[in-house]
């Protein structure tokens, strides 16, 4: 019955779509948060989103209603209320997004691709732009990040110890760009702090491969491990130039 409802409704803008990119960041920081501490972390956004449709659908879940179930009292919302225009894809991308968060996908699926097919080919650029640009400042010692920008290692084992200063969400980016290679090999030259920081922001699966990892590598080389943190600060660089972190000084 949506479906047919919908299918002469479903006309919007490129403006109805970006008016909805926060709506689509704030999923996102929702499946992450319930990645990390599990479906009763989101109690506390019910009391806190002014999003009535948002609203409705956090308390399904945390009060464990079927998927089916939810599926059809969300879908009635929207026909009843008659939306169109930027009302209507918002509700509609909060749906797939609430869908898809209490069937536990992962939040990086979610952001490419559930919610990145709603706004289209022309403006999925914009849209990982705007999804991109979290704030994150950190403090760093100015000489220190003088040398990762001129793309030299730090040439100490302390210095490295700043990835613990970065915010979970950082950390998480850093990892989709880091090969579990230059891991292996930084954590061998990184505090157990920095380490279990690292691994917290990791999928239980994805920590323990990365452990036994380390467990399997023997003897690796001063040099090696110098060369995998200078691949990991280049990264944490191509981050600030793109304005995902703020470097304070």
């Amino acid at each position: 019955m949506f479906d047919y409802w919908a299918s002469d409704k479903m006309e919007f803008s490129a403006e109805d779509k970006r008016a909805c990119f926060e709506t689509a960041k704030t999923i996102v920081a929702l499946c992450e948060k319930v990645r990390q501490g599990g479906i009763l972390a989101l109690e506390a956004d019910i009391h806190s989103t002014d999003n009535a449709f948002l609203k409705m659908a956090l308390q399904l879940i945390v009060d464990g209603v079927h998927h089916d179930e939810i599926k059809k009292m969300l879908e009635n919302l929207i026909i009843s209320g008659n939306y169109r225009g930027k009302e209507l894809f918002n509700r509609i991308l909060i749906m797939d997004g609430m869908l898809a968060l209490q069937r536990g996908y992962n939040p990086a699926f979610v952001r490419e691709a559930i919610l990145a097919s709603r706004f289209g080919e022309d403006l999925i650029p914009e849209y990982n732009k705007y999804l991109e640009n979290n704030e994150i400042k950190i403090n760093v010692e100015e000489k220190f990040w003088e040398k990762v920008r001129n793309g030299q290692n730090p040439d100490n084992k302390g210095e490295f110890e700043t990835i613990g200063r970065f915010d979970d969400f950082a950390i998480q980016i850093l990892l989709r760009e880091t090969a579990v290679r230059d891991l292996v090999a930084a954590f061998e030259g990184a505090s157990e702090n920095v380490v279990r920081r690292v691994l917290d922001n990791m999928s239980k699966r994805n920590a323990d491969m990365t452990m036994n990892s380390c467990l399997a590598a023997r003897n690796i080389r001063k040099e090696d491990i110098t060369e995998a943190q200078k691949r990991i600060w280049d990264k944490v660089r191509e981050m600030e130039e793109s304005g995902q972190i703020v470097i304070s000084k």
